[in-house]
């Protein structure tokens, strides 16, 4: 019988953690032990993966990770993809990075320390956003947040989305005023298959627009939770 990783399943490995089974949807982590990584080593589809080969534990980690999905059976080779063979990163577990895309903003709130809305901290150009974003693939990041600024209001936004979703980063969450959220938006991540998470501050009924500088800002705040409510796209409004 062959034995492969199901397809949402890749092997990885960093300094001090070498062995850790990464699941893609979510950006999961699962730290091995060394007889749970020898035994997804041999589960590539290239080799016939005869009982006398395995251990005992093996025999039993094997059932429950064919239970679970994680590993599939077939009676004919079915090779791991190269994707999902094990990499190893030659520097620390980074587990989660927060990335402001921007500095630039269409509100001008009254408590902001980054000048938002004269763009006194600038942003990178899309070039060097790719170039970045190379770089955090070839250190093994899995999961991102962004933010800015208001992340939203970069012309290239989609371009940056794409290319992390390209070097297999998950964008976990977007840290958004809401102003530019609505059903156009919603339908460019669920045609990539994404539904990140929107975190939105919200001031309070008669306060928002005052807190936010921006007349209808308490508006398109609570109609850009209820249209991600409404499409199934998780929110927060943090304290």
């Amino acid at each position: 019988m062959f034995y492969y990783l199901s397809a949402d399943y890749s092997l990885r490995g960093w300094k001090m953690q070498p062995c850790v089974l990464l699941k893609s949807s979510g950006a999961k982590l699962i730290h091995l032990d060394p007889d749970a990584f020898r035994l997804l080593v041999l589960c590539d589809g290239k080799r016939s993966l005869e009982d006398d080969l395995l251990t005992d534990k093996q025999k039993t980690l094997l059932r429950q990770y064919l239970k679970d999905g994680t590993v599939n059976a077939s009676k004919s080779p079915h090779p791991t993809s190269s994707e999902q063979k094990y990499r190893y990163y030659h520097n620390r577990f980074i587990p989660n990075v927060l990335w402001s895309i921007t500095g630039r903003c269409n509100f001008r709130c009254r408590h902001c320390y980054m000048d938002a809305p004269g763009a006194a901290m600038g942003q990178l150009s899309t070039e060097d956003c790719l170039k970045l974003i190379r770089q955090m693939a070839k250190s093994g990041i899995t999961r991102i947040e962004l933010t800015g600024g208001e992340p939203l209001v970069r012309q290239d936004f989609w371009q940056i989305f794409d290319k992390l979703q390209e070097e297999g980063i998950c964008v976990a969450q977007i840290y958004t005023n809401g102003w530019l959220v609505n059903d156009d938006l919603l339908n460019g991540f669920e045609k990539r298959g994404q539904k990140p998470s929107f975190s939105m501050s919200f001031d309070g009924i008669g306060w928002h627009d005052w807190m936010r500088g921006v007349q209808g800002a308490e508006k398109k705040t609570l109609e850009a939770l209820s249209v991600c409510h409404r499409r199934g796209f998780p929110t927060n409004v943090p304290p």
